[in-house]
């Protein structure tokens, strides 16, 4: 029996060990789901684009069963300072997300205010104001080698980035894929980190 033979066999095995994966489309500020039914819930790069970030912490409060952890990426004023005192924060050679960083700050001013890349939230605030206690900060991190920046442009557009590069007027848009591909090719990776803000239902 060759591999290819064998992999239909290992495909069934493996879906008989896992259990079944149930998925819904729905809004996320006004669940079809009973209160109390699930132990963890967790929303990635979510919250931030809702209409009411609010809601979205509210629902997901409401379908935890009473002890049960939300989990969400954000920031808030609570975070800590990453810059150590006595620590010199000059970046000698800037790393490709820091030049990557800088093109979108630049071209934020060019967004219309109400487009789709969503408003601030405070992780934290909006945690606590649902009722969340037991409040816990972790971050995720990532590298992504990258071979050319064609790769990174084409990576962005499959990714959330894709609603801010949208958002610009067409010239704007034009003028920012160009700078892109402009970008330094002494560091062709892309380092992210992001918050992760958890809060306990009480029970």
């Amino acid at each position: 029996m060759t591999a290819v033979d064998a992999a239909p066999a290992m495909i069934e095995r493996l879906a008989a060990d896992c259990p079944a994966a149930v998925t819904h489309v729905m809004n996320a500020q006004a669940l079809r789901l009973p209160s109390d039914c699930f132990d963890l819930v967790a929303s990635s790069f979510v919250i931030h684009i809702l209409d009411d970030p609010a809601a979205g912490v509210a629902e997901a409060y409401r379908v935890l069963v009473p002890g049960g952890r939300f989990a969400f990426t954000g920031s808030s004023a609570r975070q800590s300072n990453s810059h150590r005192p006595g620590k010199n924060p000059t970046i000698q050679t800037p790393s490709l997300g820091g030049l990557l960083d800088a093109l979108f700050e630049e071209f934020a001013a060019y967004l219309h205010p109400n487009g789709s890349m969503g408003q601030v939230v405070d992780a934290a605030d909006l945690l606590e104001e649902a009722g969340f206690v037991d409040l816990h900060k972790d971050r995720a991190e990532v590298a992504i080698a990258f071979p050319d920046n064609a790769m990174l442009w084409r990576w962005a557009l499959s990714h959330g980035y894709r609603a801010f590069i949208e958002d610009l007027p067409e010239d704007r848009r034009r003028e920012f894929h160009h700078r892109v591909m402009e970008l330094p090719a002494d560091d062709r990776v892309l380092r992210r980190t992001t918050g992760i803000w958890s809060g306990r239902k009480p029970g």
